[in-house]
């Protein structure tokens, strides 16, 4: 900053990047999984970071960081940054099962107290015998303790009927204890395994497909409901988003191809955390006609704005699997995979590199 001589005064002053001159938007949001990127000129960043619920934060503490800016160059992949949320854990959901009783939290919680003083299991009056363990645990950032949402009792033995669990004094991350004391008997049921479903879907665009979707066991799916996502509405339209199984566990789903291109779609069993993928193909009328490679947005042009494009379309950005109007050019290295490696190759093609220029 300069004072009101022009002088400098040593204090930093932090500009909002214009992103719109370099075709990007700032501020963006995350992906589901938090994945965010830029391709930003050479300088000194900071990269700022807010959420509903949770506390402010930036990247001024990451191990790239110099004086508290992200350097640009070299190019920064990994600038991770935690947030902390302002709410206390609650207890979402616990299935019971003749072989296991699951517990998922709201969030991910200090391993240490959630134990069996504190998480309590009965039947009949009786406390079960069994061990409790996490299932997803994960370090934090800093590789210094290990934190869980999932856990899993295990009982020495099978159990049917009803089961009573109890939870009190466990507490998250930020060390904030549970909101309330959390009480509730549920029913052993069957436990249901996996979503079945054509992986790999093609279909010609404006025409539409009927795919039969499957909850193993059936029985475990009954009457149950099964939800699902597509990664891009523009290209894949879904008549039905909640499908109801029947007594064999199986529903019916129709897809429509409303733009060319590739888009996942998501089948979540409601209650539960099975979850099964699939990648649908809307095929291009204009197939055959002369590619060029990286131009992925068809404008006739390979330039920043295609890299741009195509790695926030190998983030999974919502919203951008419609804005790759070629997906063979956007192919780069001829896989026939569009990932992370195409992405590489087409931001240093579009920086100049040489190295790369054997792909065009």
């Amino acid at each position: 900053m300069l004072d009101s001589f022009g002088q400098p005064t040593g204090e930093k002053q932090n500009v909002l990047w214009d992103a719109e001159n370099y075709g990007q938007e700032n501020p963006v949001y995350t992906t589901d999984d938090g994945r965010y990127a830029w391709d930003v000129p050479e300088g000194k960043w900071l990269v700022k970071y807010s959420k509903d619920g949770y506390y402010d934060a930036d990247s001024s503490k990451d191990p790239a960081a110099i004086d508290g800016y992200i350097p640009v160059l070299p190019i920064q992949t990994e600038i991770n940054t935690a947030i902390i949320s302002k709410e206390k854990p609650v207890v979402e959901r616990v299935n019971a099962y003749s072989d296991e009783i699951l517990i998922k939290f709201s969030q991910y919680m200090q391993l240490d107290t959630v134990n069996r003083t504190n998480v309590k299991i009965t039947q009949n009056g009786n406390v079960l015998s069994g061990r409790l363990e996490p299932v997803n645990a994960e370090y934090n950032y800093e590789k210094t303790m290990q934190f869980a949402s999932d856990f899993r009792f295990v009982p020495s033995d099978k159990i049917s009927g009803n089961v009573s669990i109890e939870i009190s004094n466990v507490k998250n991350y930020n060390r904030n204890a549970i909101a309330s004391k959390f009480s509730s008997t549920e029913p052993v049921v069957v436990k249901p395994e996996k979503i079945t479903i054509d992986s790999n879907i093609k279909l010609k665009y404006g025409d539409s497909k009927t795919v039969t979707v499957k909850v193993l066991p059936g029985e475990a799916a009954n009457g149950k409901k099964l939800v699902v996502k597509a990664d891009s509405g523009a290209i894949l339209g879904i008549e039905q988003q909640t499908l109801t199984l029947n007594s064999k566990g199986e529903a019916t789903l129709k897809l429509t191809g409303s733009l060319p291109g590739i888009s996942g779609i998501t089948l979540s069993l409601e209650g539960s955390d099975i979850t099964a993928a699939a990648t649908v193909t809307v095929l291009n009328p204009l197939d055959g006609k002369d590619v060029i490679k990286g131009d992925v947005n068809d404008d006739g042009k390979v330039n920043g704005i295609d890299s741009a494009l195509l790695a926030r379309f190998t983030s999974s950005w919502e919203g951008y699997a419609e804005k790759i109007r070629n997906m063979d050019a956007a192919d780069i290295n001829g896989d026939g995979v569009v990932n992370g490696a195409d992405s590489g190759i087409l931001v240093r093609y579009t920086s100049g590199w040489e190295n790369v220029k054997r792909y065009f």
